[in-house]
């Protein structure tokens, strides 16, 4: 699977689709073995989120091709997916390459369905209040119990919460929560 193919085909998809491109963002390593890319899609008017696409491919097959749909969260940056709703990965055997750009045009063709779900999913993280204390507890759960972070992690998110690094309007929800943590 080349990535010159993932980027082409990609691109073919969210004009047939509707989207337009509204930025792009590539990254390689390993001398271009490994590539990614995330594109932020012009859809919707949510004025916190933007419709993204995320992809990553290997020519050495040490990384499965994989892609999803997700959201772009503009205050801070940061993408969000949702479990398996969005997302695929497929080694590099057989008809790979085929299978993978019909998965390409699915994920774009249910695009609406999967952003609308996470703006969904954002809204509820709002209307759920988490104390101080509650919030200490989750992120002694994501590092001692689930081993998620570690303890640099936990400083930064402690730092967040105390001092966050851009304006979430209201510091005590589990949106506001999710985001100190990604």
């Amino acid at each position: 699977i080349s990535h010159e193919s993932v980027m082409d085909l990609s691109a073919k998809a969210f004009q047939d689709a509707g989207f337009s491109i509204t930025s792009e963002n590539y990254r390689a390593t390993h001398d271009g073995n490994i590539a990614s890319a995330i594109y932020t899609l012009n859809f919707g008017d949510d004025p916190e989120l933007s419709m993204m696409f995320a992809w990553s491919n290997s020519y050495d097959k040490s990384t499965r091709f994989q892609c999803g749909i997700g959201a772009f969260v503009r205050v801070c940056g940061n993408g969000m997916v949702c479990g398996d709703m969005a997302s695929y990965a497929r080694k590099h055997t057989g008809n790979a390459d085929k299978e993978a750009f019909n998965h390409i045009m699915s994920q774009v063709k249910q695009g609406n369905k999967h952003f609308t779900q996470l703006v969904k999913d954002r809204d509820d993280f709002k209307q759920r209040s988490l104390s101080i204390k509650e919030q200490a507890e989750l992120v002694g759960i994501l590092f001692i119990d689930e081993n998620i972070i570690d303890s640099s992690q936990v400083s930064c998110i402690k730092n967040e919460i105390n001092k966050p690094s851009y304006d979430y309007k209201d510091l005590n929800n589990a949106w506001t929560f999710y985001n100190h943590v990604t």
